[in-house]
């Protein structure tokens, strides 16, 4: 996805929990979880989240078929620049054993 980031211009969006977007917004920094979904075994959506909102979600750091139906917490996202996201965030990215 694009938007438009004050800092970057228009650009390329990730999708985050909101404590990773509040982080993001006052400038902090913190760790997120990576999940990715795939569909035909292409990787379609990737999403970063904290893991105190994974625990309370039920997510974990995975690579997962894309659902049908989507969780409620799919909802609470909020969509960030991605060089932004990526230079307040320690991506915690899906190992090989995963």
């Amino acid at each position: 996805m694009l938007l438009i980031c004050p800092e970057h211009g228009p650009t390329a969006g990730i999708e985050l929990s909101p404590d990773l977007a509040a982080a993001i917004d006052r400038k902090g920094r913190m760790i997120a979880w990576e999940v990715r979904y795939h569909y035909l075994d292409d990787v379609c959506l990737t999403v970063w989240v904290s893991e105190p909102f994974g625990q309370v979600h039920g997510i974990s750091r995975a690579l997962a078929p894309l659902p049908h139906v989507y969780s409620d917490w799919f909802e609470h996202l909020k969509i960030r620049c991605l060089a932004c996201a990526s230079r307040a965030l320690t991506v915690l990215p899906i190992s090989a054993e995963e």
